[in-house]
């Protein structure tokens, strides 16, 4: 069963959240894990905060186990890129990392320190 709520809470240890249905009277689910892109040698990492409208996919047998699949955007949530060759980050603090496909450009806007380690840097 497919349903949409909102995030109560999230446990950034477990990638898991907790979920409020309103279409069952603000009834809580159990920890859900968040699907990731990847989790075994490449691993992938981001968590609906609360507050966050998410899709959540539960077994047939009830409401116990499920996955929740993911925010996404309403119209009072709205994206900030309107092109498909921009893949971008943007966090609450106001950093901001872009990648534009076609121009090929890689831009970061960052509000804090950068810190990049290698075992060698060419800077050609």
């Amino acid at each position: 069963m497919v349903r949409i709520g909102v995030v109560s809470s999230s446990d950034p240890t477990t990638a898991t959240v907790r979920v409020a249905f309103d279409d069952k009277g603000g009834v809580v689910s159990y920890d859900l894990p968040v699907l990731q892109r990847q989790t075994l040698q490449n691993k992938d990492y981001a968590v609906p905060e609360p507050g966050e409208h998410v899709v959540c996919l539960f077994m047939p047998n009830g409401n116990a186990q499920g996955f929740c699949l993911g925010a996404f955007y309403s119209d009072v949530d709205t994206p900030k890129e309107e092109s498909l060759d921009v893949r971008a980050v943007e966090f609450s603090d106001g950093t901001r990392i872009a990648y534009d496909r076609s121009s090929h450009t890689l831009t970061i806007d960052c509000v804090g320190n950068i810190v990049i380690r290698g075992a060698r840097i060419d800077l050609n």
